[in-house]
């Protein structure tokens, strides 16, 4: 359990777990899965492009997240060493 979760965590940070096939390739399986017990008719296409939508929201979160963790510490850095001046 802890090991996946490391794993999940690394690939976080590198940004390379949407990038490997498998991946790619379950996550079509399960989104294609789900629409179509909804709507009977859901095209191959519409997967692809909910895919495309999903990986793009996942890159804008994960990059919006690193810069604010990078303004935060340098945020907290910069405060630190005016103090000690």
């Amino acid at each position: 359990m802890r090991n996946a979760s490391m794993k999940q965590l690394k690939s976080f940070f590198t940004f390379d777990f949407p990038l490997k096939y498998s991946y790619i390739y379950s996550r079509f399986r399960k989104i294609h899965e789900e629409q179509r017990g909804i709507y009977s008719s859901w095209p191959a296409e519409a997967t692809r492009r909910q895919l495309i939508n999903e990986y793009w929201s996942n890159a804008l979160w994960h990059y919006l997240l690193l810069v604010v963790l990078a303004a935060v510490a340098v945020w907290f850095y910069s405060g630190k060493s005016a103090i000690s001046s």
